[in-house]
């Protein structure tokens, strides 16, 4: 092994262990924000016949995604086939994805720049304690935006080694961008990127574009496949700033925010920027940009390295943002992970601009900051109750912190901090003059969860006039006036039934709140729902109730032997109790 194998690995080995610095104390954590939804509670990726359903029209709704992400579901199949359903090993993939993209950043950097040991050791130190990656390397249930990067960097790498002659690299290199790509979209600017290294190196542009065709065709192809054939998804998205030109001008302000987040992170932000800048703001950003972009020209022209890194910086930026096509976030901190690999390295090529030791003391300092922080970051997102504090702390004026805070209150049992973070966001969300029916539903669960059913059920009902005509409030208000007012939730259930015959949820919730015509309700509501344990779970609690043990037996085994099995367990033994004491007043009485 030579000498320069030997540094690299002694590279990544400090990487690894500067990781387990950072991260590994906030590994043992709870799955938090996204995570809940795409992998606690999703049986989709337990099931390993359903990689085969990694594409259709049940992906999305299976899979817990919005957007086609099959190759990030498909690592989460990996992940549960070695650690179940434990946090850790997910965040342990994550953090080792972050590894290995820093350390091939380096790699790439000391391919492009081979006198500059200096700046391609520091940017992978830099780019891998960043605090403002901290959500992306953290939380499993955003794995996109770092295992599309290390993709592309694998890709990248691949093709450098095809312009050294390396016929593998030459074919390696666009099929792992084709693998990118259906992780994260922002991928189809790679092949430009590429062009831009090639002429910086001293290509001509027909030959770099010649040196990037494969590429080209790659993101040409993804890119009709997506227009044509991948599933999609109705999403509430918006072009901020109304059209594209509004949308410039709003990357322009908020261009020069992700700027600010790569030397200045901190506090940042929890969550997103929802409103539009001012007016004067978004034309002085654009200005800026605008400069900002003639110098990048003006620098590629003449060659220069750096203007690869401006390149970088700003066009990662661009498939996310409102210029092209509307979006659904305006801004996330965690979409810095590709900008950041030619902002980065900016920053290491201006610390060691001039050759010294106190350079190097310079870079340590920074790279101890950028670690401090990424920790007390990483310590934030151990659990979702702290999180979420943290974050309503941060943002008091934000409805989706306090919503996510009730939520995490109601999760570790406190029931009355939840109603009072509920009742914050709605509150909030009237104030903005944005109500959904998710803040009434809310805030009736957790008057539920105190004890307060009556006062739920009023709510919900005083809230008919505004929301009635949306199925989760209508399902919400049957499922809340069950216990006080059978009525409403009667008529609730049964507008749904009337949309919905064979959902087999509602007909339980449905007939489980009907005690006087249940019998009726579970003889329309069985031929539709045959195999519903819970279903079968009423039937045998209404045997139970008139002390016939037999009946009672098989309907318990019909409700143990469904898809709900695991759902009903816990309610057994209510069955089994309810049988006996029913079987014992029939004797009783016939005595």
């Amino acid at each position: 092994m030579n000498q320069g194998n030997i540094r690299r690995l002694l590279t990544l080995l400090f990487l690894w262990i500067a990781a387990l610095l950072i991260y590994y104390p906030s590994l043992h954590r709870s799955f938090i924000y996204d995570d809940i939804l795409v992998i606690r509670d999703n049986d989709f990726i337990t099931h390993p016949g359903n990689l085969l359903r990694l594409y259709g029209t049940e992906y999305l709704r299976a899979a817990g995604e919005q957007t086609y992400r099959p190759l990030v579901t498909a690592s989460y199949f990996f992940d549960y086939w070695i650690w179940h359903k434990a946090p850790f090993g997910y965040g342990l993939t994550n953090l080792l994805l972050h590894v290995l993209s820093a350390w091939l950043l380096g790699l790439i950097l000391l391919r492009m720049l081979p006198e500059r040991q200096d700046i391609a050791f520091w940017s992978a130190v830099f780019y891998l304690s960043h605090p403002a990656l901290v959500e992306a390397v953290i939380s499993p249930g955003n794995r996109e935006e770092i295992l599309s990067v290390f993709l592309l960097l694998l890709s990248a790498w691949f093709w450098f080694k095809g312009q050294d002659g390396s016929r593998s690299g030459k074919i390696i290199s666009p099929c792992i961008l084709f693998l990118s790509l259906l992780v994260q979209e922002w991928g189809v600017i790679l092949p430009v990127l590429l062009a831009f290294s090639a002429i910086i190196q001293g290509k001509k542009v027909r030959e770099a574009v010649a040196a990037i065709s494969h590429q080209l065709a790659v993101a040409a192809l993804y890119l009709i496949l997506m227009i044509t054939v991948f599933p999609k998804t109705q999403t509430d998205t918006e072009w901020l700033g109304g059209g594209p030109f509004g949308g410039l001008l709003v990357f322009g302000t908020l261009f020069w925010k992700y700027v600010r987040l790569e030397l200045l992170p901190f506090d940042l932000r929890p969550t997103y920027i929802y409103s539009v800048p001012p007016l004067l703001a978004r034309l002085a950003g654009l200005i800026g940009l605008l400069l900002s972009s003639l110098i990048a020209l003006w620098g590629l022209m003449k060659c220069k390295p750096w203007a690869l890194g401006m390149a970088v910086f700003g066009m990662a930026l661009l498939p996310v943002s409102h210029v092209f096509m509307p979006f659904w976030i305006p801004m996330a901190e965690r979409y810095l992970v590709l900008p950041l690999l030619g902002g980065i390295p900016l920053l290491a090529a201006v610390v060691f601009f001039r050759r010294t030791r106190a350079s190097a003391i310079i870079a340590g300092l920074i790279a101890l900051f950028f670690a401090l922080g990424a920790g007390a970051r990483a310590h934030d997102w151990r659990d979702g109750l702290v999180f979420w504090q943290k974050a309503a702390i941060l943002e008091p004026s934000d409805m989706t912190n306090w919503t996510n805070l009730g939520a995490s209150f109601a999760m570790h049992g406190q029931y009355p901090q939840a109603l009072a973070a509920h009742r914050r966001a709605w509150d909030l969300a009237r104030k903005a003059n944005s109500e959904t029916p998710e803040k009434p539903i809310n805030v009736a669960n957790a008057l539920t969860a105190v004890g307060q059913k009556a006062e739920a059920c009023r709510l919900l009902l005083n809230e008919q006039l505004q929301f009635g005509t949306n199925r989760d409030f209508v399902l919400a208000l049957g499922r809340q006036c069950g216990a006080t007012d059978r009525e409403a939730s009667e008529k609730a259930f049964g507008r749904i039934l009337r949309q919905e015959p064979d959902n087999c949820e509602v007909w339980a919730d449905y007939c489980g709140v009907t005690p006087s015509s249940r019998v009726a309700c579970l003889q329309q509501a069985i031929p539709r729902c045959p195999q519903d344990g819970r279903l079968w779970l009423l039937v045998a609690a209404v045997h139970a109730q008139g002390g016939d043990q037999s009946k009672t037996v098989t309907a318990l085994q019909k409700a143990l032997l469904s898809p709900q099995r695991l759902l009903i367990l816990p309610r057994v033994n209510d069955v089994i109790t309810l049988l006996r004491t029913h079987k014992a007043t029939i004797v009783d009485h016939q005595n």
